[in-house]
């Protein structure tokens, strides 16, 4: 981890936390050095970059190089494949006043200022939190109107999605306080996405993270199922965003998933609500206090499946603050995933416990599932079981 207050070339906000997020900040660097200062946001499609705009100095000179201008965005969890991204993308940079999109891997490869003809620079790379976005205790907004999956009809997508995946309701409810978005956050900006979807929380779940008794964020998701069309073939069906519908995107061709219709399908699965900062909070802490042991996944569903004290990371990389929470556990048991970003994870995290003092099991589900989400609440169970056992939890 950068030791942030060493860095010369790093400025701290007020409103920024301790640790931050090194692969970011690496990102940052690297930018900084060719293209001069850099701001750091953290916003709800992911964290962006923003730096002078190449065909903005062009266009206007040095005022693009002011912090109030500074009009092109990096996305840099899509660059990078972070949640709520699946898979690195370099299309992840978009000048905001001309449209003009760029490659990250372009604009590192760009001549540095000064062989463009801007002497003098000051490079930096600054870390903002938009404060528009929190409420006077410092917390984030809600996504808006929002209702209890508890408190849904039968009949209702979120508890078609919920039971077809075997999860219960009201134990989201005490794990996460789980709601569901019937509408947005009122004056909220959301990108379009691919098929019409958007980045809004507004028909997705939403999983709060809770922390001492405080809302300190949350997390919303796309919902899915899969089941067969009027022709009988098996298509996976998202729910829409804006249509309020069930909206086929693939079929199954072969024991294959292929996309029925031409476009490109980019919706992310979960998106952090603005101003939510991932790396400061484990998602279901509060639920996990009656527990002298805790649990650590990467996503909310698989800490879900595997109920308190597991909480979930959001992601693939946890921070030391993230860490520190489980402080003064008698164990850790990190259950990671079946893939090889998964152990990249572990041993990210292993490094964060052991530096920390703080014992910690590395499981695995098992091997036919890739996740712990994918498993039945039977199994699930028995799995968990076996862990309390075997570890004299």
């Amino acid at each position: 981890m950068l030791d942030l207050k060493k860095e010369n070339n790093i400025i701290l906000g007020s409103s920024c936390p301790e640790d931050v997020d090194n692969e970011i900040i690496v990102l940052a660097q690297q930018i900084s050095k060719v293209h001069g200062p850099v701001k750091i946001f953290s916003e709800s499609g992911g964290v962006h970059l923003y730096i002078a705009s190449p065909i903005c100095l062009e266009l206007y000179g040095p005022d693009e190089l002011k912090p109030h201008k500074m009009h092109l965005a990096i996305n840099a969890d899509k660059y990078l494949g972070r949640p709520p991204y699946d898979t690195p993308n370099d299309n992840a940079a978009l000048c905001m006043k001309s449209g003009e999109v760029y490659t990250v891997s372009d604009l590192l490869a760009y001549q540095k200022l000064e062989a463009r003809g801007y002497k003098g620079m000051d490079y930096r790379v600054s870390i903002i939190e938009k404060q528009e976005n929190k409420d006077e205790k410092g917390n984030p907004h809600p996504p808006g109107e929002v209702i209890g999956v508890d408190a849904l009809p039968w009949e209702h997508p979120a508890i078609v999605y919920l039971t077809s995946r075997d999860f219960c309701p009201a134990k989201l409810v005490k794990h996460f306080n789980t709601q569901f978005c019937t509408e947005a956050r009122e004056g909220a900006f959301f990108r379009t996405t691919g098929f019409g979807f958007s980045t809004s929380p507004r028909n997705r779940l939403i999983f709060n993270i809770v922390v001492d008794g405080e809302t300190r964020g949350w997390q919303s998701r796309i919902m899915e199922i899969v089941a067969p069309d009027t022709d009988g073939i098996r298509h996976k069906f998202f729910y829409h965003t804006s249509q309020d519908r069930w909206y086929p995107v693939f079929r199954e061709v072969d024991k294959e998933w292929v996309q029925i219709n031409p476009g490109k399908w980019d919706p992310a699965k979960y998106i952090m609500g603005f101003g939510t900062r991932r790396n400061q909070w484990l998602l279901g802490y509060d639920a996990s206090k009656e527990h002298d042991w805790i649990g650590i996944t990467e996503g909310p569903l698989d800490a879900a499946r595997l109920g308190p004290p597991f909480c979930a990371a959001m992601g693939k990389s946890l921070s030391f603050k993230q860490a520190d929470f489980c402080r003064n556990r008698s164990k850790v048991i990190l259950a990671i995933q079946n893939d090889e970003a998964s152990n990249q994870f572990r041993t990210s995290v292993m490094g964060k416990f052991r530096d920390l003092g703080i014992p910690v099991t590395v499981v695995n589900p098992p091997e036919k599932y890739e996740d712990y989400g994918d498993m039945s609440q039977e199994l699930a169970d028995e799995f968990r079981e076996s862990l309390v056992k075997k570890y004299s939890l």
